[in-house]
C-alpha cells in the first residue's frame, strides 16, 4: 500500500505536468509494475498479487490528473483566481464516483462481451507474469536511464536554460496560456493546457452564444470521412495502413514543436521493429520482439517521467523564487549570444537520446 501510495504521487505529478504542457498523459500501470517487481523482489515474501496491488494503485494517476483538462479552463474564464483546495477535491471526489458508478452496469458491455483489446492491461498482465516466473533483468534499469537523461535535459532547458515545469504550483510557477497570475511573465513559457482550452473555447462560447456552429459541424464532417478512408484503408491493406481520426485531430490542435517529435518517434519505433521483427525471423526467435518492445516501452516511460518530475521540481524552486522576490528563472545562466549555440546543442543531444534509445531497444539481440 505504501509503494503503490508512492508510487501514484510521483506518477500523478508527472502527468499532470505533461498533460498541461502536451495535451496527453500517459499510462502508468507498466511502469508501475516494474519499479514493483524491482523493490518488493527484496523482500521474500512477495507475490504476483503484491505487484498487482501496486500497479492497479498506480494506474489511478492517469485517471486522477484528467482533472487538468477542465479545472484551468476555470482559471481561463476568470471564474477562479488560484486553485481552491475544497472544491477542487470535492470536484475531484465526485469525478471518481461517477466512474466507479458507471464501471459497475458497463463493466459486462465493456470489459466481459467486448472485443477491445485494452493493451494497457494487457501489457501489464505479461509483465506481472513474466516477473512472476523470471527473476533476471525487470527492466527498471530502462526506466531509470530513461528518467535520467529526461531529466538532464528538462533541467538544462528549464533550468539552467542553456538549451531552445500540483496544479496551484505549476500556474503560480508557469501559468497557463491565456491565464497568467502575474503581469509581468514570459507567456512563452507558459502551459498551453490545449484540452483544457478546448474546453474553456466550448463552454465560453455556449454561454455567450458565440460558438462558431460551422467550424463545429465541418470538424464532425470530416471526422465522419476519415473513419470512413480509415475502414476503407484497413480493409483494402489487411490493416497494414490506417488514418486515425484521434491522430488528425492530435496532429491539428497540438503545435508543431510537440508534433516533430512524436513524428520522429514514431518513424525510429517502425524502423526498429522492422530491424526486430527481420532478425527474429532469421533465428526463428520470436520472443525477441515482444523483449524489445518491452524495453522501449520502459525506456519511454522513464523519459516521460524523468522529464515531468524535473518540470515539477522546477516549478516548485521558480515559485519559491518568485515568493521571496527573486527572478523566474532562479538557475538562469543568462549567456549571452547562445541562441544558436543552444540550438546545435539542443540537436545533439536530441540525437544523443535516439542513439540511446535504439541502443537500448536493440540490447534484446544481445541478451537473447
Amino acid at each position: 500500500m505504501i509503494l503503490g501510495a508512492l508510487i501514484t504521487v510521483i506518477f500523478t505529478a508527472s502527468n499532470v505536468y505533461l498533460g498541461l504542457k502536451v495535451g496527453m498523459t500517459f499510462a502508468s500501470s507498466i511502469p508501475a509494475a516494474v519499479i514493483s517487481m524491482a523493490v518488493l523482489k527484496f523482500f521474500k515474501d512477495s507475490s504476483i498479487l503484491e505487484n498487482n496491488m501496486v500497479q492497479t494503485q498506480a494506474s489511478a494517476a492517469g485517471t486522477l490528473s484528467s482533472v487538468i483538462f477542465v479545472l484551468p479552463g476555470l482559471l481561463m474564464m476568470g471564474y477562479w483566481n488560484d486553485f481552491p483546495f475544497w472544491q477542487t477535491m470535492l470536484i475531484c471526489a465526485a469525478g471518481g464516483t461517477l466512474g466507479v458508478l458507471f464501471t459497475i452496469p458497463l463493466r459486462r458491455a465493456m470489459v466481459v462481451n467486448s472485443d477491445l483489446p485494452y493493451p494497457e492491461g494487457v501489457a501489464a498482465a505479461e509483465i506481472l507474469k513474466a516477473g512472476n516466473h523470471d527473476k533476471g533483468d525487470t527492466g527498471v534499469k530502462d526506466i531509470a536511464y530513461g528518467g535520467v537523461f529526461a531529466g538532464v535535459v528538462a533541467f538544462l532547458t528549464n533550468g539552467l536554460r542553456v538549451i531552445a515545469p500540483v496544479l496551484e504550483i505549476l500556474y503560480h510557477a508557469y501559468g497557463f496560456s491565456g491565464a497568467l497570475p502575474r503581469a509581468d511573465m514570459d507567456p512563452t513559457q507558459a502551459l498551453s493546457a490545449p484540452q483544457a482550452t478546448i474546453m474553456t473555447t466550448i463552454s465560453q462560447g455556449i454561454f455567450t452564444n458565440q460558438l462558431e456552429w460551422t467550424y463545429i459541424l465541418t470538424g464532425v464532417g470530416l471526422g465522419a470521412v476519415l473513419i470512413v478512408i480509415d475502414a476503407f484503408l484497413k480493409k483494402v491493406s489487411n490493416k497494414a495502413f490506417a488514418l486515425p481520426v484521434l491522430a488528425v485531430g492530435i496532429g491539428i490542435y497540438l503545435p508543431p514543436s510537440i508534433n516533430t517529435p512524436v513524428v520522429i518517434g514514431a518513424f525510429l519505433a517502425w524502423f526498429i521493429n522492422r530491424h526486430i521483427a527481420s532478425y527474429a525471423a532469421r533465428t526463428g526467435n520470436q520472443q525477441i520482439s515482444a523483449k524489445a518492445e518491452r524495453f522501449g516501452t520502459l525506456f519511454s516511460a522513464g523519459l516521460i517521467v524523468g522529464e515531468s518530475l524535473m518540470g515539477v521540481i522546477l516549478a516548485f524552486v521558480i515559485a519559491a523564487s518568485v515568493t521571496s522576490g527573486g527572478s523566474e528563472a532562479p538557475l538562469a545562466l543568462n549567456l549571452k549570444n547562445w541562441d544558436r549555440i543552444g540550438e546545435i546543442l539542443g540537436l545533439t543531444v536530441f540525437i544523443a537520446g535516439i542513439i540511446i534509445f535504439a541502443s537500448r531497444v536493440l540490447r534484446a539481440k544481445k541478451s537473447d
